[in-house]
């Protein structure tokens, strides 16, 4: 027969420190409950000799003993595990019942190892009062579990309206929202959550989160409205004279910055838009100026003043190129005086009222001798750096000029310090080729380049 502990082993061990401190409740009378079994020992004992007197031997006694003793130990034991494993159960609704209902399967199931009716209702009554105050502990944490959840829906509800806020004063919907918001928190002192101290506080911030938000809200939409309804003494809404300073002066800084950005972005969208219509317009131009040039016209000066892509100015360009093309070229000898006394105005000194500091004079000549001849003369002569091709080509003819030029030749090869190689720049000044070159290379490239059939080398997107 395996050895049984003694009578005086199990008491030690039943008389180990069982309670636990809380932050709202005590449960030491487990620690108590277990050391009044332990110590009923002896009473166990008299208990036995009640029932039977000197009729039980003493083998039979201690079997009984111990039959208690192990049933006081199971229950309390499976008790502490199970109180653990519900302490941060988040189903709150339920605890209670599944508490009672696990606690009562344990205290049957250890009740059922005593074969004395006896002890079996002796070790009933030891554990009737730890386990009474376990329930109400049990009771508090689900109570407490579902205030705490309760606050979080209510903060949680709140956020949404804030989210949700709209300058509409006739917004049913939002009207109802708060209302029912208003009902939660009546809803949380009704179930002992809030106290009515509590709910009035939760309100009023409530509100002031709300006016908050509608001012934000304003501060984006109507900046200039928001800063002169928080900066005024007689503000239209109810609450705003409660806002905490900082969290008005904010909302100020919020809604001025707003104004400048929309101010910004409404001076960037009319710059944007009229630089779209500038690029497309000079777009439109070039393609009416080449099929005007061209051997086979077929734009119309109809097709011109209808042209809704085309500035005003332009419209009016086109259309006096359209009605200049018909007419002959000029003598010669006109288009060379003009190109003479523009080269002479470009080299004039600073300071020299006459001297052509951009491209406006050299258009109007464009426009009035209307010739390829007189522009071909003027870039020849006049010095690349007096010349802004960017510029010139957007000229009537421009495009086609500089790419005569250009097919004409005068390319030249240059060598590069900082990059140590040479390159091959084009009649206008910019790079056509750029690669690891000799110099011997780079000069046939040129000599290439500048022969009169180097046609394949032009490549302007303008012609």
């Amino acid at each position: 027969m395996a050895k049984q502990p003694t009578p005086e082993q199990l008491g030690g061990l039943l008389r180990m420190p069982g309670s636990r401190p809380t932050a709202s409740y005590d449960v030491s009378p487990y620690a108590r409950g277990a050391q009044q079994i332990t110590e009923a020992g002896a009473g166990f004992g008299r208990a036995i000799e009640d029932v039977g007197g000197a009729a039980y031997k003493a083998a039979e006694r201690e079997r009984m003993l111990t039959q208690a003793t192990m049933a006081s130990a199971y229950i309390n034991g499976r008790l502490l595990t199970t109180r653990d494993r519900f302490k941060n159960d988040p189903d709150y609704a339920t605890l209670p019942q599944r508490w009672q209902d696990e606690a009562g399967a344990i205290v049957e199931k250890g009740l059922s190892l005593v074969s004395n009716d006896g002890l079996q209702e002796r070790v009933g009554q030891e554990i009737t009062a730890p386990l009474l105050q376990e329930n109400a502990a049990i009771q508090h944490q689900a109570f407490r579990g579902a205030a705490e959840a309760n606050a979080a829906n209510r903060e949680a509800y709140l956020q949404h309206l804030v989210r949700h806020t709209t300058l509409d004063p006739n917004d049913a919907l939002t009207t109802s929202a708060t209302d029912a918001y208003h009902a939660t928190i009546d809803d949380a002192v009704s179930r002992k959550f809030l106290t009515p101290q509590d709910a009035a506080t939760e309100k009023r911030r409530a509100a002031l989160a709300l006016c908050a938000a509608h001012y934000d809200v304003m501060g984006r939409q109507d900046p200039e409205r928001a800063i002169s309804e928080l900066q005024s003494p007689d503000c239209p809404h109810p609450v705003a004279q409660f806002l905490p300073v900082e969290t008005k002066d904010a909302l100020i800084t919020h809604a001025k910055d707003n104004q400048q950005a929309q101010q910004i972005d409404a001076q960037r969208g009319a710059f944007l838009q009229a630089r779209q219509t500038q690029r497309a317009s000079d777009e439109a131009e070039g393609t009416i100026l080449k099929d005007l040039v061209s051997d086979n016209p077929t734009v119309t000066a109809t097709d011109i003043v209808n042209n809704g892509t085309l500035t005003p100015a332009a419209r009016q360009r086109m259309a006096g190129a359209a009605a200049r093309a018909m007419q002959p070229e000029p003598p010669a000898q006109v288009s060379n005086a003009a190109a003479v006394d523009l080269i002479d105005r470009i080299r004039r000194p600073d300071g020299d009222a006459e001297k052509i500091g951009d491209m406006g004079p050299i258009v109007e000549v464009l426009d009035e001798q209307s010739t390829l001849f007189a522009l071909l003369d003027l870039v020849e002569h006049v010095p690349a750096k007096f010349v802004r091709f960017a510029e010139l080509i957007k000229a009537p003819l421009g495009g086609v000029a500089v790419g005569r030029i250009e097919a004409r030749g005068h390319h030249y090869a240059q060598w590069r310090g900082p990059a140590k190689r040479w390159c091959i720049i084009g009649p206008t000044g910019t790079v056509v080729r750029d690669s690891i070159l000799t110099k011997e290379e780079a000069e046939r490239d040129v000599t290439t380049r500048n022969l009169p059939t180097s046609m394949a080398f032009v490549s302007h997107p303008r012609m």
